[in-house]
């Protein structure tokens, strides 16, 4: 029970087996296969000098940028969540995987989060009433997003 007590409230892990790699005290997520030859060629590459983590491809939207960013988008994924939520947590790695897959769609439709902690203004205006909440935009249009 030690390493559930340490990690989960902590949101280090979602759940087991995680592998992370340390690269001067930062978290690399590890999401290649299990396999020794692979953690090991990834674990050289994350050593090398010059490596550095992949850009982050998510919007993270407060209440003075959403309209802006919202009403730019042809589509836009936007997640509303709290990040005491354990279903959000659990949620979180599968969005941000979701995420780089369609940033390669042509045209791309870009993700998005929002804290509903500190923006209370927007999970208002959206009745978000259960988290995590996914709503897409459209011309910013809001639609519920119901697909699994």
């Amino acid at each position: 029970m030690q390493p559930r007590r340490l990690c989960w409230p902590a949101g280090l892990m979602s759940g087991y087996p995680t592998i992370k790699i340390l690269k001067k005290g930062q978290a690399v997520d590890y999401e290649g296969s299990r396999t020794q030859e692979e953690i090991v060629a990834k674990v050289r590459e994350v050593s090398q000098p010059d490596w550095t983590p992949p850009p982050e491809v998510m919007f993270v939207l407060t209440k003075e940028k959403f309209d802006e960013v919202v009403n730019d988008a042809d589509s836009i994924l936007v997640e509303l969540y709290v990040p005491w939520c354990g279903y959000c947590k659990k949620f979180a790695s599968e969005y941000n995987k979701a995420a780089k897959e369609h940033s390669k769609f042509s045209p791309p439709i870009p993700p998005a989060k929002v804290d509903t902690t500190t923006e209370t203004d927007l999970a208002k205006r959206f009745d978000v009433s259960g988290y995590p909440t996914l709503k897409i935009f459209r011309k910013g249009r809001p639609f519920d997003y119901n697909s699994p």
